[in-house]
């Protein structure tokens, strides 16, 4: 959550807080020296399929810049970039309090995500009126019957394995 003026527009906003959808894993400590009330939502994704993915996106990033482009080292610096932010994040989240810091599985928001939402609301103890619901599902609805761009790419072209991948964050 971050009340700066953001680059972009909020999920979000009400006269009491906004909602951004960011990466923080790691910030913790420095998001709440500006904004001590803030609450954050952790998912948690197998990564065995994120790193891959991150890998890719640096790699189509990367090329745009520079001709060589050695995708073992990549696997390795995203793999170990990732872990060192998941350990700050792990040691800073002991720090707060389950009203302010909610972990929950990436698989449970695809299955229920409307079950999901009620939890975290009741977690960080925010109403949950009839109209906003009805917009959520609506919103789910329209979601679901999107086309989704499928991309290709796996944790060996990387030089990665599962078993390192999870391993190294931690991950079962």
């Amino acid at each position: 959550m971050i009340r700066r003026p953001p680059r972009s527009t909020p999920l979000y906003s009400s006269a009491a807080s906004d909602v951004y959808k960011r990466q923080h894993l790691g910030n913790l400590k420095e998001i709440l020296s500006i904004y001590p009330d803030a609450c954050f939502i952790h998912i948690t994704r197998d990564p065995a399929e994120t790193i891959p993915s991150i890998c890719s996106l640096t790699a189509r990033v990367r090329k745009g810049f520079s001709k060589d482009l050695d995708t073992k080292r990549l696997g390795q610096e995203t793999l170990n970039f990732w872990a060192k932010s998941n350990d700050k994040n792990e040691a800073q989240r002991s720090d707060l309090s389950s009203n302010q810091y909610m972990q929950v599985q990436y698989d449970d928001l695809l299955d229920d995500p409307i079950n999901l939402i009620k939890d975290i609301y009741k977690n960080f103890s925010i109403s949950l009126d009839d109209r906003t619901l009805s917009l959520m599902n609506a919103y789910i609805e329209e979601g679901s019957s999107d086309a989704k761009a499928e991309h290709k790419y796996s944790l060996e072209d990387y030089g990665l394995e599962r078993a390192e991948v999870h391993n190294k964050l931690n991950y079962s």
